[in-house]
């Protein structure tokens, strides 16, 4: 049972953590990651996320601390940044350069700043400050962290220790409390934590949940994450140092990979703790998490390279404010590229209303749509979605006759093999698709199959699946002047079922369980007003690149006697019956724009949307 002080103590705690995270959590809007990049580069880098796993670096990469103008070493690791209690942020640091070698390590460094940017410093040289004491005798001083313990009303600081005198036999945690300017530390270091071995890279947060401190370590040599919790910081009055905490839990890491510098935050739900550690000979962070602190789940690898090279860091929700402090321009490129990425997306939408209406789908919703002021990105991505799957029922539905018996092997060939049976979007590999014959080592090809059908008036459409390396590759589908251009996502993405259908679950490597390979249907809708020949062509092209391909397969022709769209496909103004053509304001055009067109033909007057 506890006593009366104990649960004095642990209400103070609470109210204590609850303020402390409730003080601007309404105004946080992201999380700052501060990390060094790798023992070639060991200075300060600030990097940004959204979500708190994602991260683009600030100043574009540009480095924000430089370690020659803080340490000793001139090289700084495993920044551990904490945003006070004062409204002040305090940062500590390992004093050291790995070039160096890894007992190369004597301090050190302790910093604070009220903006993120502009910070004061002061290095503590163990070796002076603990003369004539075994503390001088220090040949680490790792990864070094700050936490606030309210029962002291002092900013604590806890490092890992080893010496060469054997009074420190292995990596011990100690702890001392910071003075009172953050620029020194008082009195000699405390034995914290250790589990009998090596211990490292020591984290602690605490959960106002359950009243504990969660103190999350390396078990070095060994590998792997454990935990530890305690209700107080520091032992019980006549107690020894480090018997406040628990025993230790299991390995944490959700990997079989070496992994180092653990780090735990909250995300600004309040409710979702983090727990991510650098996989170091793997090339990705892995970030996980946990309701209770307890059980954790994988949530993903977030891999390091070109910019973005975080080594042991810290994360800790900030403002917009502050960040606008550390880069005046990263919001506002930030929404430049969200409304760009918007815009396209809109255009994508009415792209393929254009080629859906054309194929008979009502397409008055997505035009109401997109005519709001605010629309969010992941709701065009589902219009999208679901407007090409419409597209699928749409011809099922309009084009009621089958004509690809007209479409036949005679094609006329130009470097063009049909061999091909490997990846075909089926998954059996027993079906034919085409591709070019030669090219792959060239920097420069063309591929074409062509042939001319002689067709009854009608309404038609010419389908295909087809896909292309990337867009250094122009493969097209075309009747006469009218033409699409095939995918240019390589043998990855959505593709297409079996059956015909869309796969658009983009979470597997290849869609469709592995048959989906890249593969998507492209659609030429046409119009004859009376019985015509007409030329039907598949082609692709490469210029100055190489290692390029392109690939078409399961050609069809649909055919309906009626209209089976609610409007006529205006696509020059060629005398077939467009006599004028407006845009939404009024203004003439002497060809129709992409967009909503004002369509006069043979005395009607039609709306159509085109790409």
């Amino acid at each position: 049972m506890r006593t009366s002080s104990e649960l004095f103590l642990s209400l103070f705690l609470m109210m204590w953590a609850g303020f402390n995270i409730s003080a601007l959590a309404e105004d946080y809007t992201r999380y700052l990651f501060v990390y060094f990049p790798s023992n070639q580069n060991e200075h300060i880098y600030y990097a940004v996320s959204d979500n708190g796993y994602d991260y683009t670096p600030l100043r574009e990469g540009a480095c924000i601390i430089s370690a020659d103008t803080i340490s000793i070493k001139h090289g700084v690791r495993d920044p551990h940044i904490l945003r006070g209690e004062d409204g002040w942020f305090y940062m500590v640091l390992t004093d050291m350069r790995s070039a160096e070698g890894w007992e190369s390590n004597r301090g050190l460094v302790m910093m604070k700043s009220q903006d993120l940017v502009n910070w004061t410093h002061s290095t503590v040289h163990f070796p002076d400050k603990y003369k004539d004491k075994n503390f001088a005798n220090v040949i680490r001083v790792w990864a070094p962290e700050t936490i606030y313990d309210p029962v002291a009303g002092k900013y604590m600081v806890y490092f890992s220790l080893l010496t060469n005198d054997g009074s420190i036999p292995y990596d011990k945690v100690f702890y001392c409390y910071a003075n009172e300017d953050f620029t020194d530390l008082e009195g000699d270091p405390i034995h914290f934590f250790d589990r009998g071995k090596s211990t490292i890279d020591m984290d602690i947060v605490y959960n106002e949940n359950d009243g504990l401190y969660h103190g999350f370590y390396k078990n070095e040599g060994d590998g792997g994450i454990c935990q530890v919790t305690a209700q107080t910081l520091t032992a019980p009055a006549g107690q020894e140092p480090g018997s406040q905490w628990s025993a230790p839990s299991g390995a944490l890491q959700q990997t079989t990979e070496a992994v180092e510098g653990a780090g735990v935050f909250q995300l600004i739900d309040g409710e979702t703790w983090v727990l991510m550690y650098d996989c170091y000979m793997n090339g990705h962070y892995q970030f996980c998490t946990s309701t209770d602190l307890s059980t954790f789940t994988f949530k993903q690898n977030t891999e390091t390279k070109g910019m973005f090279t975080p080594r042991h860091g810290t994360v800790i929700p900030i403002t917009d404010a502050e960040l606008n402090t550390i880069d005046p321009d990263y919001i506002r490129k930030q929404e430049e590229a969200r409304q760009q990425e918007l815009q396209q997306l809109k255009d994508q939408l009415s792209e393929e209303a254009a080629r859906a209406q054309l194929m008979g789908v009502d397409i008055t919703d997505i035009e109401e749509f997109l005519q709001q002021e605010e629309i969010a990105k992941e709701d065009l991505q589902a219009q999208i979605q679901a407007l090409n799957v419409s597209q699928f029922n749409a011809l099922a539905a309009n084009y009621n006759e089958d004509k690809s018996n007209l479409i036949t092997n005679n094609w006329q060939l130009n470097n063009q093999r049909s061999d091909m049976k490997g990846q075909h979007w089926d998954g059996t590999g027993t079906s034919t698709y085409y591709e070019q014959n030669n090219g792959w080592g060239s920097n420069a090809w063309e591929m074409s199959m062509t042939q001319s059908l002689s067709l009854p008036a009608g309404y038609y459409v010419l389908k295909a699946s087809g896909r292309s390396a990337s867009d250094a590759v122009v493969a097209t589908m075309s009747v006469d002047d009218q033409s699409v251009r095939f995918p240019t996502k390589g043998d990855v993405g959505y593709g297409i079922t079996t059956d015909g259908t869309a796969s658009f679950d983009a979470s597997k490597t290849y869609a469709n369980n592995g048959t989906g390979r890249g593969w998507e249907w492209r659609y030429l809708p046409f119009q004859l007003e009376e019985d015509a020949t007409v030329t039907i062509k598949l082609a692709g092209s490469v210029k100055g690149a190489v290692h390029q391909w392109m690939s078409i397969s399961n050609v069809s022709l649909s055919y309906s006697t009626t209209n089976p769209a609610s409007v006529k496909t205006p696509t020059t103004n060629d005398g077939k019956g467009i006599t004028e053509i407006f845009s939404v304001s009024g203004q003439q055009l002497s060809q129709p724009q992409r967009g909503l067109n004002i369509v006069k033909r043979k005395g009607n007057t039609e709306k159509v949307m085109l790409r």
